[in-house]
């Protein structure tokens, strides 16, 4: 008789059938939700590292581009800069200078097209795992 309760035994209460189902269900229930939710965070963790992963190679590629088009306008610069030097007259020069502003711009506009489409290539990519994990989480949610 060491059972703190033993002397209420005799009045001991039980639960309906019915309410034990109901909370054997719930409980049930509860689990599945909490299988599910317990998955679908998984399934998020994993698409942010996918994310990290995608947008480092992406600043990367980025960073390399911008690298190799300064090296190109550096080029140029210098190209532009021994013609300048080997200039005799002013018209001359300023033809030179002309065609080189010229072809400043036009190199501009390519190298800003160039970058604009590596730049929404690097979000598209990077952003496909949050998309494609949104859509399964969504859909297995429902």
């Amino acid at each position: 008789m060491n059972e703190p309760f033993s002397a209420a035994a005799p009045f001991a209460f039980e639960f309906p059938e019915t309410v034990r189902a109901f909370a054997e269900t719930e409980v049930a229930e509860a689990r599945e939700r909490y299988a599910k939710l317990k998955s679908a965070a998984e399934s998020g963790n994993e698409a942010i590292g996918q994310v990290f992963e995608s947008a480092t190679r992406g600043v990367g590629v980025y960073t390399a581009k911008v690298m190799e088009l300064s090296k190109t306008n550096t080029e140029a610069a210098f190209a532009f800069s021994l013609s300048l030097m080997a200039v005799t007259s002013l018209p001359q020069a300023l033809e030179l200078w002309g065609t080189r502003t010229r072809s400043q711009i036009e190199t501009f506009v390519e190298q800003s097209r160039q970058l604009a489409e590596l730049g929404q290539s690097v979000v598209a990519e990077t952003v496909a795992p949050i998309k494609e994990t949104a859509s399964k989480t969504l859909g297995s949610v429902t």
